[in-house]
């Protein structure tokens, strides 16, 4: 009987030595390291959030460069047409003006009564192409406004 509670004593201390290394375990190397795993996957879900907001950033930058090089250059080819139908206008200006100018020194031919109605077609003439020109630049401006 003296065997049998020497050999029950020395399983109770092995099992006791087993669950106390099991628990010892546990503490100082099982639980340390599982908080270490999840502080690790935070930090890296962190830096995934930081390099998410970094590229969001990023793209919204360029999409507002675009769109700012895109309304220059709308701004520029809005100009340019702007700046084509005015110079259109002014070459019909002028080239209706030097075609009166032609017809207007026939008058110099005339005399009297007749010299002064031909001048008087050629004032109001010039004074239509004058309008003219006003109304088709307000027209140009209508048409491609700045």
């Amino acid at each position: 009987m003296n065997l049998f509670l020497k050999i029950l004593a020395a399983v109770a201390m092995i099992v006791i030595v087993i669950v106390g290394l099991s628990v010892s375990y546990y503490y100082v190397i099982f639980l340390p390291q599982q908080e270490n795993t999840r502080i690790e996957l935070q930090r890296e879900k962190e830096l995934a959030d930081q390099a998410q907001q970094q590229e969001t950033q990023t793209n919204a930058a360029i999409l507002k460069q675009e769109a700012q090089s895109k309304a220059e250059e709308m701004r520029a080819n809005q100009q340019a047409l702007l700046d084509r139908c005015l110079l259109d206008a002014q070459r019909k200006f002028v080239s209706e003006g030097q075609a009166l100018s032609t017809s207007a020194k026939s008058c110099d031919q005339k005399t009297g009564v007749a010299r002064t109605a031909c001048q008087e077609v050629h004032v109001e003439a010039f004074a239509k192409n004058d309008t003219d020109l006003q109304q088709d630049k307000n027209n140009c401006f209508k048409q491609y406004p700045q």
